[in-house]
């Protein structure tokens, strides 16, 4: 038998979820979402996603293989080119010129493999100056935002139920000037929290 729990939201949340979930359960809609917070790895409440952290971890990769390139392949064949070109071929021993041929051709590659790894290199440094100047924006709209002491606004909806009518027989409630003065004045507070 399934158990349900009930979790109250606020009602602009409510709705924003009415209108997403289709024709799915709330529970069925929530299920998923949570899923896919789970599948991807994202965090809602961070603001930095985790695509930009693997782009970076994509980059340094990129730089390790051009470094582990340069280091053990290249510098060892343009040392053996160098002295091939210094000394006449029929000097050279235990060399054939297949063999040489080979060197020369796996050289021709490796600088090809070095220049698709360098444009890749850019392509993703581009990628991730891009995803930055967006991460800086949004954490520029996101400090921007209104925040609003939420607590003290629903206090303050409380008080005006709470209100007596002038009678029994009568829906009408009165205010005094100092009232109305005081309420607007804990609404204005109350919107301006944390500014």
């Amino acid at each position: 038998m399934t158990q349900y729990k009930q979790i109250r939201v606020e009602a602009i949340v409510g709705a924003k979820m009415e209108h997403l979930k289709g024709d799915k359960s709330f529970s069925a809609y929530i299920g998923s979402m949570l899923k896919y917070f789970e599948l991807t790895g994202i965090n809602p409440d961070s603001l930095q996603a985790p695509l930009v952290q693997e782009t970076k971890n994509g980059i340094e990769r990129i730089v390790k293989i051009i470094k582990a390139i340069e280091k053990e392949k290249l510098n060892k064949m343009l040392h053996l080119l160098e002295n091939l070109y210094q000394e006449p071929p029929s000097m050279v021993d235990g060399v054939s010129e297949s063999q040489l041929v080979e060197v020369m051709n796996l050289n021709e590659k490796l600088d090809q493999n070095i220049a698709r790894l360098q444009k890749e290199k850019e392509v993703l440094l581009e990628k991730n100056r891009a995803l930055n100047v967006e991460i800086s924006q949004l954490q520029k709209n996101d400090a921007g935002s209104v925040q609003v002491d939420i607590d003290e606004l629903k206090q303050i909806a409380q008080w005006f139920e709470n209100l007596e009518p002038k009678n029994m027989f009568s829906k009408e409630v009165s205010l005094t000037k100092d009232a109305v003065g005081n309420i607007a004045k804990r609404i204005t507070k109350a919107i301006e929290y944390g500014h």
